[in-house]
């Protein structure tokens, strides 16, 4: 009867706040409705933000995503003389215009707005989107989806594959390229594809190769969970395997993961030390050995 109410009283006194629910999650970026940016449309010239805020489309409730147009650049500022692309993947990060018809997609400084070049692609520069879940959000992303997709007739002769390459922030505090965000036009963000390294807080994913249009491809086998994800073209500076490069052409279409709330945070004070239980769990003990011995 006493190992009972000792049971009884140390399980009381360990119960915590609930655990954080997790929950399967959509964001889509094909229409219009779940967009709440100033420019939401198709018409790519005049329908362009540099931030893009994106609400939940399918599953369980989540907070909205902003995401982000990264790509490479030989230029440090518009009035540098250096080639204003980096094929190659080095030079400087910029933020540049994101845009959406059938999924998201990048511009650069001097990219034109008809396909293939309307997409997020890796022709003359490695292009990106960087996507931040919110403050104390995490998201284990599971499953990325393309949209348009390149198609070979428009790739420049090539043998187009939809292939990209996958990375997410793990570190504490927020990575050095959204020091400079939000911000309203290209913007130099101080970094190169080469700085988003595990030394730096990133954590390589993965690369996937030959995404189909509007058939989800799984990624993150070891459920990373991260505020900041970074989906971009094939890029060789990432990750390295061999790949045909400069010939990826697509819109990113939806994302889709696990969503992790923020836990409710419990008061210390609410929470006995373990020191405190071994006292309490000892006096109970006591208690019932005299009781017991009265008895007798």
């Amino acid at each position: 009867m006493m190992y009972r109410m000792i049971s009884t009283t140390l399980l009381c006194l360990t119960v915590t706040a609930p655990l954080a629910v997790q929950a399967e999650t959509t964001w889509e970026f094909i229409n219009t409705d779940n967009c709440v940016s100033t420019n939401c449309g198709s018409n790519y010239r005049n329908r362009h933000d540099w931030v893009r805020t994106y609400t939940y489309e399918s599953g369980d409730a989540a907070d909205p995503v902003d995401v982000y147009g990264i790509y490479n650049t030989g230029k440090t500022s518009k009035t540098d003389p250096n080639p204003r692309n980096a094929a190659d993947g080095s030079g400087q990060l910029w933020l540049g215009p994101i845009t959406a018809w059938d999924g998201l997609a990048v511009h650069t400084y001097n990219e034109g707005w008809s396909a293939p070049e309307h997409a997020t692609d890796s022709n003359g520069s490695f292009e990106a989107v960087l996507f931040d879940f919110g403050v104390d959000n995490l998201v284990d992303m599971g499953s990325v989806t393309i949209g348009w997709p390149n198609d070979n007739s428009q790739c420049y002769g090539e043998d187009c594959g939809t292939d990209i390459t996958v990375l997410a922030y793990t570190d504490l505090g927020d990575p050095a390229i959204t020091a400079a965000l939000p911000a309203n036009g290209y913007t130099n963000l101080d970094a190169e594809y080469a700085d988003l390294n595990a030394a730096n807080g990133w954590d390589l994913i993965g690369s996937y190769e030959n995404l189909e249009r509007g058939t989800s491809k799984d990624i993150n086998p070891n459920d990373v969970a991260s505020r900041y994800w970074l989906v971009a073209a094939y890029n060789p500076i990432l990750d390295d395997r061999g790949w045909t490069e400069n010939n990826e052409f697509f819109k990113l279409r939806a994302v889709s993961g696990i969503w992790n709330e923020p836990p409710i945070v419990v008061p210390s004070a609410a929470v006995p030390e373990p020191g405190a239980l071994v006292l309490l769990a000892s006096g109970l003990a006591f208690f019932g050995w005299k009781r017991q011995g009265s008895s007798s």
